[in-house]
């Protein structure tokens, strides 16, 4: 019997979304609960983490993942050890715009199936409908265009002014 060569893969995909860190976070740091908003998904807990099945944009199976939690920024990104289809590592993490936050899916792992490009172009196209749909359900079906939500400023305003303190007793105590 042949053996498959394991091949190392590294990719991210990231998606703007008119909302704040913490509303994305409540979705993104429970991977049992993807598969209530995520098309093309399943996901169930187990005891370690969720297995997740992600629906390939080719014919053939879905992609199975296991994701446990192996880490957590609260409202600044979740890490994963990852096994199934690839053995390795992955996290979700925000970052802040002016209008919204920057969601970014990076995944850093060993593969060992046949067709590991064929397998990497379908699951960032997984990815990106669930960033998509993540989008759809925080925007609240806001047009293209609008002004963001009031509330949306005004919490990211105070979290600018808490930063901005923050490096100011920094630098106080530099000095």
């Amino acid at each position: 019997m042949a053996t498959i060569a394991a091949m190392r893969i590294h990719a991210t995909d990231e998606v703007f979304v008119r909302a704040t860190r913490a509303d994305v976070h409540a979705y993104l740091a429970d991977p049992g609960g993807y598969g209530a908003w995520w098309p093309g998904a399943r996901s169930r807990g187990s005891r370690a983490g969720a297995w997740l099945e992600l629906a390939a944009a080719l014919p053939g199976r879905p992609h199975r993942l296991h994701l446990a939690v192996t880490g957590e920024r609260r409202d600044l990104g979740v890490a994963f050890r990852v096994r199934g289809d690839v053995i390795g590592k992955a996290e979700w993490y925000y970052l802040d715009e002016p209008d919204g936050a920057r969601v970014t899916w990076l995944i850093d792992a060993t593969a060992t199936t046949r067709r590991v490009r064929r397998w990497l172009a379908a699951h960032r196209a997984a990815v990106r409908r669930g960033q998509r749909a993540l989008k759809d359900l925080l925007e609240s079906g806001r047009p293209v265009g609008a002004d963001p939500d009031p509330t949306l400023l005004a919490r990211q305003d105070a979290a600018i002014a808490q930063f901005e303190a923050g490096v100011e007793r920094y630098l106080r105590r530099r000095r």
